[in-house]
């Protein structure tokens, strides 16, 4: 079974992408330019304001980052570093079915819109700016095919064990569902809102015989997952 991620880890594996080593300094850059992505966009971020945020001058910034495409690209990978440790609490036990799976997708949609903002906002910046920046459009090219796989898998296995219609297009579903995912983002859904368009989605892909489960439910608790 496919373990849960909302931006998954491979996003970083291509050669436009330096990985972040496990420095500090690097670290905190990285960090900072989420943090200034969210608040200002990518029209708005300045090296010099990213390095004064961490206490370090143009040339130090420099050091780690030789260039503004660097520091983009640190960012990026820095929301797939913390997309792999930083979950919504598990909302099942064990190793979970297909739809175990997809509350967990649905759970941390959810708490990264509630929780971390800034990295949904700058994730949502960046997916953006890919339509008119190549570079840029070739690191959230990988990360997205990587995603699509992951939740493609999910409804695949879901297929195999009776729990979504055997006729489902794995592939196109997760069109749709990645759809969701990034535009449920940029609307204001309250929790009610959110748990009927999940229900409604449950409803499209659950097999007719499961259609009497219990359905994802979010609550205040997928805020209280792991810090950054």
């Amino acid at each position: 079974m496919t373990k849960s991620h909302f931006l998954p880890a491979s996003a970083i594996d291509t050669d436009e992408m330096p990985k972040l080593p496990a420095d500090g300094r690097r670290h905190e850059l990285a960090r900072a330019t989420v943090s200034m992505i969210a608040e200002r966009g990518l029209e708005g971020l300045r090296t010099r304001d990213v390095a004064a945020r961490v206490g370090l001058n143009i040339a130090t910034l420099h050091y780690y980052f030789a260039t503004k495409a660097d520091l983009i690209a640190g960012a990026v990978e820095y929301i797939v570093e913390q997309s792999r440790h930083v979950h919504a609490p598990l909302v099942y036990a064990g190793t979970g079915t297909a739809l175990d799976h997809l509350h967990q997708e649905f759970a941390d949609a959810r708490f990264y819109q509630t929780a971390h903002t800034e990295l949904w906002m700058a994730s949502h910046e960046l997916s953006l700016r890919a339509f008119h920046d190549p570079a840029i459009a070739r690191m959230i090219t990988t990360k997205d095919a990587y995603w699509h796989n992951s939740v493609a898998e999910i409804l695949a296995d879901g297929v195999r064990e009776g729990i979504f219609r055997a006729d489902l297009n794995a592939h196109t579903a997760t069109d749709i569902l990645l759809s969701f995912f990034r535009g449920v983002g940029l609307v204001a859904l309250d929790t009610d809102a959110f748990n009927q368009a999940c229900a409604e989605i449950e409803r499209w892909l659950l097999a007719a015989s499961r259609t009497n489960h219990a359905p994802y439910v979010s609550t205040s608790m997928e805020k209280a997952g792991n810090p950054l």
